[in-house]
C-alpha cells in the first residue's frame, strides 16, 4: 500500500514511468490508476511528470483520461514495488479505463467502426490544436478503447510529450520511431501536423496491421520515413480510407490535412459535431499582483500574518493556489474536497500535512510516537491532542499551508484551523487562506492578516489569456473584444462566457478556420446574460437532467458524484450520462475529486428558485438521515428539513451535529448551532434545554454579557425549581467573569443555605473565597480554604484549585515563601491527576514566586518544567505568559536580544489570539527593552501601539501611567525636551482623576527632575531625599533604584560624596541591584566617580570601580552606560599616559556612539541626540585625544 491509501493490485505498464492497478481506500476502494514516476528521476524529468499532470488536469474532454492528485511516494509499506519507485517517487492518480490499447484489439473491428476510432481521435486533436496543444506522441499504446454497450469511446492517456504551440521548444524531438514524421525526424519546423502523420500510422496499421515503415534498426526506419514512401497493397478497405490514410502520411506537411476538421468532412463527419465536447480549457495566465503577493509571502519568515486572498467564484483563486501548491516545495494544499463524512476531519488534516515528504522523513522520537497512539484516544481529547501534534511538527518543519475556499469549510473544521492559526504563524508556517466572496467571511477573528482581494484581467492579461488558450485559427481579436465588452474580465466569468459561446454555436468552422458568428438573438442573450441563458439551458435538458439539475440545487455544498448516485438510485455509469449532458450544456462542473459545482452562483440560484415539490425535498432529507454512506453535512440536511417546515427533524439533525460539535469542543460552532436551534418554532422544553447548553458555551468562551441577557430571558419561561438553581449558578459564573464579585458571592451565599443543591457545597466555599479575594478580603478567603481542605469530602481537582487559590492570596498579601509552598501542593495533585494544563499553570506559578523573590535560577528552571509540560497540552496562552516570563529573566540578565526574542513571540501570539490582557505589559516590557537597548525608533513604535490599546480599551490605567513613563525615558534619552514636556503634562493631566496618586506622583517628579537636566536646571536634592522616602513608603522598587541613582548622580555633581556614597550602599538597594548586571555596573560606575573626585581617600582606584563596571557588561548588550563606562576608562587611561589602553577605549567609544546614532533613522530625533550636552562634550573630547594621540 502506497501512503496508506493506495492498495496495489497489480503492476499493468512499464516504461518512462510505471503504472499500478490501486484501490484507492479513502475513496469506497475504487479503482484507480497510479502513474509513478522512479526515484532516481533528475529534475528535468520530474518537472516534466508534473507538466503532464497539470496538463491532463486542465484539459477537459470526453475523449482523455481524467486525473486526480499529484503526490510523492512517502510511505510504501516496506512492499518492494520495483527496482526504481520508492520513497519520494513522483507519482499521479488517474480514472480506471477497463478497456484495451489499440494495440491489443484483434482484427474484429470493421471499416466503419475503425472510421468510428479514427473520427474521435481526430476530434480530440482539433480539440488539442484549436487549444494550441501539440500532442506529439500519437500511438496505439496511448490510446484506450472502452466497449459501452453497442459503441466504443476512445481515451487518450499519455501525456508526456505535449507542447503549448507557444512554448514550442524546437530542439525537441521526440517520439516514438514508427510514428515520427519526416519534418520531427530532420531539422525542419514543425507544427501541429505531426500528429495527422501519426494518425496516419494509427490507420495504416489498422488497415494492414503492420507498419508502414519497419526495419531492423531505428536508422533503417527513420531513413525510410525521410525518403521511401508507404506501399499500399491491395485491401478490404475503401478506396476512401485508403486516400485519407495516403494524405495523413505525405512527406510534406503542407501535403497532409491543414486542419483535424478538414479531416472530418472526409471522414463523412457532420460539421454540427465537429466542436461536440468542446470545452475551454483552463489556461493560467498570472494575475501578476497577486502571484507576487503570494510569493512574497511565502518568503517571508517570522511575520505571523496569515494571508487570506479573497475573490467571489471564478475570480482565479484556486488556480492561483494551486499554481504555488505544484511549483513551489514545502508545500501543503488543502481543499473542501479533502474532507469525507466517512472520516474523522482531525484524521484527514493530520494526513494531509505528516503525509508530504518534507515532514514525514523528519518525525522521530516522541512525536512519532505521539502520532502512533493519537489515533486510539477518545473522541473528546482528540482535538486538543492533534493541537499539540501539530503545535510539534511545526516546531520542527517549516512549511507553507495553503486552504482553499476556506469559508466553505464545515464550521467545526474552520473552527479548528482558527484555533491553530496563531500555532502555525509563531512557527514560522507561511498560513494563506483563500475565501470565496459570495459567501460570509470566516476569517473576522484573525487578529494578524493580510488581506488581498483578486482583481479582474486587465486589457493584457485578456488578450495573453485568449493567445495561449486559442489557436491562431480562431478570430482571436474579435474574442478579445467580445470578453470585454460582456464580461467584467474575472476569469471565471470569461471561462463561463467562452463556454457561453459554444452553447450558443458562435463558433463556426468553415475552411481552415473557426468563425465567430453571434446572431442578433445571441447578442441579445449575452446583453441581458445571466436570466434568459439560465432559461434556456434549463429547457434544453432532458427530463432526467433536469430533475437532476434541481437536487444538486437544493445543497450549498458541493456533492460528490457517489452522493448524487446514491440519491438518485442509479448507478454511477447511469448517472454519468446525466452529469455529462449537464456538463456539455455549461450547467455543472465536475472537479478532479468528483466533486459537482454549477458553472455559476446565479444559475444555481435560478434552478433551485425553480424546485417547488416539497415532497421531493422532504424524501431526499429523509433518506440522508437515515444513512451515513453519503458525504452530505448533517447541517445541509437540517436545512432541508427547515424548508420543508419540519422543523423537529430539523432539530433532531441538528442535535447530532451538535453532539458532535460538543465531544469536539469546538464551542463556536456549537455556540452557532444552539443560536439556530432556539429560533426553531419548538417546545419550551427543548428550547430551555438548549438555552441551557447555550449559556454553558456562553461562559466557557468568556461572553459573560451574552450569558446574562440569555439568564434574562430565562426568567419568562416555565422553570422547574431545578432549573431556577441552575440559572442561579450561571448567573454567578457570569457576574464573576464581568468582575461583579459582590452580586456574585450573594449568589453562591444563597445557596449555600439552600437544602438542596447541583454543586457540592465545598465548590460553592471555593467559589465565595474566590470573590473575597477579589474584594480584598484575603483573611475571609484563606479561612474558607481551610475549611475547604478540612472536608474529607473534597475531590482531588478541586483541592488543587483551593491549594492554588491560597498560593495566589499569600501572593496579594506579600507571603512568598507561603505563596511557593501552596503552588507546589498545587501542582503535585495536578501531577498526580494527569491535569497537564493546570500543572503547567502552577508550575509556573512557582517560578514567577521565584522571580519575585529575587531567586532567577529557581524561578527559569520552573519556567522551563511549565513550558515542557505545555507540550503536552499546547495551551498558546501559556506559552505567551511562559515567554513573557523568560523575557523578563533575560531583561533583567541583560541579554536584551533574547528579551526583545522572548517578548515579541509573547506578543505574537497574544495578537493571534486577540488577547487584551497581558498583551499591553508584553508591549511596555518589550518597549523597555528596545529602550535599554538604545533601539530608540522602535521603542517609540512599540509604545504608540500600546498607547493606543490601552486609551481604546479603558481598562487599568496604571499601564498607560508606566507607558507614557517610558516615553519620557525614551525622550530625555533623545534630548528632546519639547516632547518630554508633552509627556509630564499628560500624566499631570491624569492626577485629576485617580485616588491613589502616590505612583503618578512619582513618575511626574522624575520625568521633571530629567527635565531639569536637559534644561541644565539643578536639581533639589532634599526633593529628591523625600521622593525615595515615598518609593520606599509605596514599596516601589523600580522607582526606588531610579531615584538613587539620581540622588547619587546629583550628589557627585554638587560633590556631596558622602550622600552619594551612602545612597549606593544603602541596604535595599544592594539587595535590588544584586545579580543585576546593569544595576551592579551603574553602581560601580558612579563609585568610580565618587573614588576620582575624593582622590582616592577611603576608596579603591577610580579605574578599579570602572573596570568592575565594564566586566559586569562587557559581553552584555549594548545600553547608553556602556559608552559612559568606556569613555571614563578612555579618560582616566589617557590621564595616566596609559596610550595604548586609552586608545583602544576611545576607538571603542566612537564606535558605540556612532553605532547608537546611526541606529535612529529619524533625522530630527538623531540631531537631538548627538545634540546632548554631555554626548557633544564627549564626542570632542574623543576627537581631541585621538588627534594627540597619532
Amino acid at each position: 500500500m502506497i501512503n496508506r491509501r493506495y492498495k496495489i493490485i497489480e503492476r499493468t505498464g512499464i516504461g518512462r514511468s510505471e503504472i499500478f492497478l490501486c484501490h484507492d481506500t479513502e475513496n469506497q476502494n475504487q479503482k484507480c490508476v497510479l502513474k509513478i514516476l522512479p526515484s532516481t528521476a533528475d529534475i528535468k524529468e520530474t518537472n516534466a511528470f508534473r507538466e503532464e499532470f497539470l496538463t491532463l488536469n486542465r484539459l477537459k474532454h470526453k475523449n482523455i483520461v481524467k486525473v486526480y492528485s499529484y503526490d510523492s511516494v512517502i510511505e510504501n509499506d516496506n512492499l518492494k514495488l520495483s527496482d526504481t519507485i520508492g520513497i519520494g517517487s513522483k507519482f499521479y492518480v488517474m480514472e480506471y479505463l477497463q478497456g484495451k490499447t489499440l494495440n491489443q484489439i484483434g482484427d474484429s473491428l470493421s471499416e466503419n467502426e475503425i472510421v468510428e476510432i479514427i473520427k474521435q481521435i481526430a476530434l480530440v486533436l482539433n480539440y488539442l490544436h484549436s487549444f494550441n496543444i501539440i500532442y506529439h506522441d500519437l500511438k496505439l499504446e496511448n490510446i484506450i478503447l472502452l466497449n459501452l454497450d453497442e459503441s466504443y469511446e476512445i481515451k487518450l492517456i499519455d501525456f508526456g510529450l505535449v507542447q503549448n504551440f507557444n512554448d514550442k521548444d524546437s530542439s525537441l524531438r521526440k517520439g516514438t520511431i514508427e510514428y515520427m514524421a519526416p519534418e520531427l525526424l530532420g531539422t525542419d519546423d514543425y507544427d501541429y501536423r505531426i500528429d495527422f502523420y501519426a494518425l496516419g500510422v494509427i490507420l495504416y496499421w489498422f488497415i494492414y496491421r503492420k507498419f508502414p515503415f519497419e526495419g531492423d534498426s531505428h536508422l533503417s526506419i527513420i531513413n525510410a520515413h525521410l525518403e521511401s514512401d508507404p506501399d499500399f497493397p491491395a485491401s478490404e478497405f475503401s478506396e476512401e480510407i485508403i486516400n485519407i490514410t495516403k494524405k495523413l502520411l505525405s512527406k510534406n506537411k503542407d501535403e497532409r490535412y491543414s486542419s483535424a476538421i478538414e479531416l472530418l468532412i472526409d471522414l463523412g463527419e457532420n460539421s454540427d459535431q465537429f466542436l461536440n465536447d468542446f470545452s475551454i480549457p483552463k489556461v493560467f495566465v498570472s494575475n501578476s499582483i497577486a502571484y507576487s503577493i503570494v510569493q512574497d509571502q511565502m518568503k517571508r519568515q517570522r511575520d505571523e500574518h496569515t494571508l487570506v486572498i479573497t475573490g467571489g467564484q471564478g475570480t482565479g483563486k484556486t488556480t492561483l493556489v494551486e499554481e504555488v501548491y505544484y511549483h513551489y516545495k514545502n508545500v501543503i494544499l488543502i481543499r473542501k474536497s479533502d474532507f469525507k463524512k466517512t472520516k474523522s476531519f482531525w484524521e484527514i488534516i493530520l494526513n494531509k500535512i505528516i503525509y508530504t515528504q518534507f515532514v514525514f522523513h523528519n518525525l522521530r522520537g516522541d512525536l512519532l510516537k505521539q502520532i502512533i497512539s493519537f489515533r486510539n484516544k477518545p473522541i473528546a481529547s482528540l482535538k486538543d491532542e492533534l493541537k499539540t501534534i501539530i503545535s510539534n511538527i511545526c516546531q520542527k518543519n517549516k512549511f507553507v499551508l495553503i486552504i482553499d475556499d476556506f469559508n466553505l469549510l464545515d464550521p467545526a473544521i474552520i473552527e479548528f484551523f482558527l484555533e491553530i492559526a496563531p500555532i502555525l504563524t509563531i512557527n514560522e508556517i507561511v498560513l494563506i487562506l483563500t475565501e470565496n466572496s459570495n459567501y460570509p467571511s470566516r476569517t473576522n477573528t484573525l487578529k494578524q492578516k493580510i488581506e488581498r482581494t483578486l482583481q479582474p484581467f486587465t486589457h493584457d492579461q485578456v488578450s495573453s489569456y485568449i493567445n495561449r488558450t486559442f489557436s491562431e485559427k480562431f478570430e482571436r481579436e474579435i474574442l478579445i473584444e467580445i470578453v470585454e465588452n460582456y464580461t467584467d474580465c474575472v476569469p471565471g466569468n470569461i471561462d463561463l462566457l467562452l463556454n457561453n459561446l459554444v452553447f450558443l454555436k458562435a463558433f463556426q468552422p468553415q475552411d481552415e478556420k473557426i468563425f465567430i458568428n453571434l446572431s442578433d438573438d445571441s447578442k441579445i442573450l449575452l446583453d441581458q446574460h445571466v436570466q434568459d441563458i439560465n432559461k434556456l439551458k434549463l429547457k434544453s435538458l432532458s427530463k432526467e437532467a433536469e430533475k437532476i439539475s434541481k437536487m444538486i440545487s437544493l445543497f450549498e455544498v458541493n456533492m460528490t458524484v457517489g452522493d448524487l448516485s446514491y440519491l438518485a438510485e442509479q448507478e454511477d455509469t447511469e448517472i454519468k450520462w446525466v452529469i455529462h449532458e449537464l456538463e456539455k450544456n455549461n450547467i455543472i462542473r465536475v472537479n478532479n475529486q468528483n466533486e459537482i459545482s454549477f458553472t455559476t452562483r446565479s444559475l444555481k440560484e435560478y434552478i433551485f428558485s425553480s424546485c417547488e415539490d416539497m415532497d421531493l425535498i422532504e424524501t431526499i432529507a429523509e433518506k440522508l438521515s437515515c444513512s451515513d454512506s453519503h458525504n452530505i453535512a448533517n447541517n445541509e440536511i437540517a436545512r432541508l428539513f427547515e424548508k420543508v417546515g419540519n422543523y423537529y427533524k430539523s432539530f433532531e439533525t441538528l442535535r447530532k451535529e451538535y453532539k458532535l460539535a460538543e465531544s469536539l469542543k469546538t464551542y463556536g460552532y456549537q455556540l452557532e448551532l444552539l443560536e439556530h436551534i432556539i429560533s426553531l418554532p419548538l417546545d419550551s422544553e427543548i428550547i430551555i434545554q438548549n438555552k441551557f447548553n447555550l449559556i454553558d458555551v456562553n461562559i466557557i468562551l468568556g461572553n459573560f454579557n451574552r450569558a446574562i441577557q440569555l439568564l434574562s430571558e430565562m426568567d419568562n419561561l416555565p422553570l422547574s425549581e431545578v432549573e431556577k438553581q441552575k440559572c442561579s449558578i450561571y448567573r454567578a459564573q457570569a457576574l464573576m467573569g464581568t468582575a461583579d464579585y459582590g452580586n456574585a458571592k450573594n449568589i453562591y451565599e444563597s445557596l449555600e443555605k439552600s437544602d438542596q443543591n447541583l454543586i457540592s457545597e465545598n465548590t460553592i466555599k471555593y467559589e465565595i473565597a474566590s470573590a473575597e479575594l477579589y474584594l480584598h478580603e484575603p483573611s475571609t478567603a484563606e479561612k474558607l480554604c481551610s475549611k475547604i481542605l478540612e472536608s474529607p469530602h473534597t475531590e482531588a481537582n478541586l483541592r488543587a484549585k483551593t491549594f492554588n487559590l491560597l498560593g495566589m492570596i499569600k501572593y496579594e498579601t506579600n507571603a512568598l515563601d507561603e505563596a511557593i509552598k501552596y503552588f507546589k501542593e498545587s501542582l503535585e495533585i495536578y501531577i498526580k491527576e494527569r491535569d497537564n494544563l493546570n500543572a503547567t499553570k502552577a508550575e509556573k506559578n512557582v517560578g514567577n514566586i521565584y522571580y519575585l523573590k529575587g531567586d532567577r535560577a529557581k524561578a527559569k528552571y520552573h519556567w522551563d518544567r511549565a513550558r515542557q509540560k505545555n507540550k503536552l497540552v499546547g495551551s498558546l496562552d501559556e506559552e505567551a505568559f511562559i515567554l513573557l516570563n523568560y523575557g523578563n529573566y533575560y531583561f533583567h540578565s541583560l541579554d536584551l536580544d533574547a528579551a526583545i526574542e522572548n517578548y515579541s513571540q509573547s506578543l505574537t501570539i497574544l495578537s493571534n489570539l486577540g488577547r487584551h490582557s497581558g498583551r499591553e505589559i508584553v508591549l511596555a516590557n518589550l518597549a523597555e527593552a528596545y529602550l535599554l537597548a538604545c533601539e530608540y525608533d522602535k521603542a517609540i513604535k512599540i509604545l504608540n501601539e500600546a498607547e493606543e490599546m490601552l486609551s481604546t480599551s479603558g481598562t487599568d490605567k496604571s499601564e498607560l501611567r508606566r507607558v507614557y513613563f517610558l516615553c519620557g525615558l525614551v525622550y530625555y534619552n533623545l534630548s528632546s525636551e519639547k516632547m518630554l514636556k508633552n509627556v509630564i503634562q499628560f500624566l499631570r493631566d491624569q492626577t485629576a482623576s485617580e485616588s491613589e496618586g502616590n505612583d503618578l506622583f512619582l513618575m511626574i517628579e522624575y520625568l521633571n527632575s530629567l527635565l531639569k537636566i536637559l534644561s541644565r536646571d539643578s536639581l533639589d536634592l532634599i526633593l529628591l531625599s523625600k521622593n525615595l522616602q515615598i518609593c520606599l513608603d509605596e514599596k516601589n522598587d523600580d522607582l526606588f533604584k531610579r531615584y538613587t541613582f539620581l540622588y547619587a548622580e546629583t550628589s557627585i555633581e554638587i560633590n556631596n560624596l558622602n550622600n552619594a556614597y551612602e545612597a549606593l550602599n544603602y541596604g535595599l538597594f544592594n539587595d535590588l541591584v544584586q545579580d543585576n548586571p546593569y544595576d551592579e555596573a551603574y553602581k560601580k560606575y558612579l563609585l568610580g566617580k565618587i573614588s576620582k573626585l575624593s582622590n582616592g581617600q577611603t576608596f579603591k582606584s577610580h579605574i578599579d570601580y570602572l573596570e568592575a563596571a565594564y566586566s559586569f557588561i562587557s559581553e552584555c548588550s549594548i545600553t547608553e552606560l556602556t559608552w559612559k563606562i568606556t569613555f571614563a576608562l578612555a579618560e582616566s587611561f589617557a590621564e595616566r599616559g596609559n596610550l595604548t589602553k586609552a586608545q583602544n577605549y576611545i576607538n571603542l567609544t566612537k564606535s558605540l556612539l556612532d553605532h547608537l546614532s546611526m541606529n535612529i533613522k529619524n533625522i530630527e530625533n538623531r540631531s537631538n541626540y548627538l545634540e546632548n550636552r554631555e554626548r557633544r562634550r564627549v564626542i570632542k573630547m574623543l576627537d581631541n585625544w585621538s588627534t594627540i594621540i597619532k
